[in-house]
């Protein structure tokens, strides 16, 4: 009997020594698993006539405080990639769409906040909160980890149409001074343009342009004609492997350079 209590006694006391020793060493409990899938969303409906003529595959990051990293390339829509569980507690990671000629929105998402298990699921969405939180972490890694991220999806989702159209920079600076309000999920104002497809040459079908942004309905081609509505600033549409670069000012004017491979 006495041997027996002696023997709890110890495996007590060995294991209260044990934590002690763990804790002033400043151990990490270990998580349920040692991977985790990242995986990429399908394509996007706006974007599967320039992903069957470029070739768009994924560039997967992943961002800390310690920076930007690359993890690996050409991955496909619907895809996955296997990598080690992130020790941080908090991490962004982004996809970029990659083709030759294009310059597309990316895809992102939040370690651990998005995580379920073993999987993360990137979306587009994910990928504008994901440039928020980049610009937020160069300029305070606190405030910018701490700070209430699925708020943001649920508020962004209810206001705004294409995100893309919410400067996610201005966000970013906001959210790292911890001034964030809903009040700034507001989207550009949209001017009116009508362009003349002069490049064309002769009569052609109707045809779609697309923009950058999943999110932007793509633009009808119709007699030679671009009926857009447009934020001042740059935009780049797409076609095949076509290109059309608009620089629309506030006050009026634009100017538009088109490109074809």
């Amino acid at each position: 009997m006495m041997l027996r209590v002696f023997i709890v006694l110890f495996c007590v006391i060995a294991s209260v020594c044990l934590g002690l020793a763990c804790s002033l060493q400043g151990a990490e409990p270990e998580p349920g698993f040692s991977e985790l899938d990242i995986l990429m969303p399908p394509c996007p409906p706006a974007w599967e006539d320039l992903g069957r003529t470029r070739g768009i595959s994924l560039r997967l990051m992943k961002a800390t405080n310690a920076g930007l990293g690359e993890i690996c390339r050409g991955l496909p829509f619907g895809g996955r990639a296997r990598i080690a569980a992130p020790p941080e507690d908090f991490a962004v990671f982004i996809a970029l769409p990659e083709a030759p000629g294009l310059s597309l929105r990316q895809i992102g998402g939040f370690y651990p906040l998005d995580a379920r298990g073993r999987r993360l699921s990137l979306d587009f969405y994910g990928g504008w909160m994901a440039a928020c939180a980049l610009e937020g972490l160069g300029r305070s890694e606190k405030l910018t980890a701490s700070f209430d991220w699925p708020r943001l999806r649920v508020e962004a989702q209810s206001r705004l149409g294409d995100p893309w159209l919410c400067s996610p920079e201005a966000l970013g600076r906001k959210i790292a001074e911890a001034a964030f309000t809903t009040l700034l999920l507001k989207e550009a104002p949209l001017f009116p343009l009508d362009l003349e497809a002069h490049w064309r040459v002769g009569a052609e079908e109707e045809c779609l342009w697309f923009f950058s942004s999943p999110f932007a309905s793509p633009v009808l081609e119709s007699g030679g004609r671009l009926a857009l509505l447009l934020p001042a600033g740059k935009t780049i549409l797409y076609r095949g492997r076509e290109r059309l670069f608009l620089e629309l000012a506030e006050g009026g004017g634009c100017r538009f350079f088109h490109f074809g491979d």
